[in-house]
């Protein structure tokens, strides 16, 4: 029933009277009408896409309110959400999440027959032994993206190994032997990392000769916005 405040038409009135009237908020009145409803595929598609991004963070008295208050919209712009072409939609759920880079320029540096060495965050050429970086941000480590120069040797690889507070991780990318310049990459693998764990790559020349140069080292952390 319409809420009125003072003679009708002279205060605050809401809502519908007798199903013959709508009276909304700045004195606007309309003929009463059921709000469309049509449950297409493609709107119940785009329903149920809102109800597990949005839904589960919520309490059941939330979510009854809150598809109540979509209920009853009295115009189209809720409909047209069935017509979306594409997957700009889709990609809501992913807008939570944030992404930075974590890597560094080896400045051409090689490694001796069979020698290792390490790359360090945030610092230029071969890390050696110090200057060890605690990531403040937890998150997830993934894409493992390692480049060359030419040319390495034909008698081994170079192996870049993710390394998370002083233990490899199977997170590698690799330089084969006899390769050009190239970037080697890990897509397959990944690895969720702690706020204040300690991150570097193991370089390792598996040739029995000097190393090709290398360039750089980087990869992607990934965490949500709501951490």
């Amino acid at each position: 029933m319409a809420k009125v405040k003072h003679p009708l038409f002279s205060g605050d009135v809401q809502g519908q009277f007798g199903k013959q009237a709508i009276y909304t908020r700045g004195g606007v009145v309309r003929r009463y009408f059921r709000p469309r409803d049509p449950k297409s595929a493609a709107q119940l598609a785009v329903r149920e896409a809102f109800k597990e991004m949005v839904m589960a963070g919520l309490t059941q008295e939330q979510a009854d309110l809150l598809y109540a208050a979509i209920g009853h919209l009295h115009d189209d712009r809720y409909s047209q959400l069935g017509h979306l072409h594409d997957d700009r939609y889709s990609q809501l759920g992913h807008l939570h999440k944030q992404l930075i880079l974590i890597g560094t320029a080896l400045e051409d540096g090689v490694l001796g027959a069979g020698a290792s060495n390490t790359a360090k965050p945030f610092r230029s050429g071969l890390g050696g032994s110090g200057w060890n970086v605690a990531i403040p941000q937890g998150g997830l480590l993934r894409g493992l993206y390692f480049r060359t120069a030419p040319s390495q040797p034909g008698t081994g690889s170079v192996t870049c190994t993710l390394n998370v507070n002083a233990v490899p991780q199977n997170v590698v990318a690799i330089c084969p032997a006899g390769s050009g310049a190239g970037v080697w990459v890990d897509l397959e693998n990944s690895y969720e990392i702690n706020a204040g764990d300690v991150v570097w790559w193991d370089l390792k020349n598996n040739a029995t000769s000097s190393s090709a140069p290398l360039i750089s080292v980087v990869m992607r952390l990934e965490f949500d916005l709501l951490d």
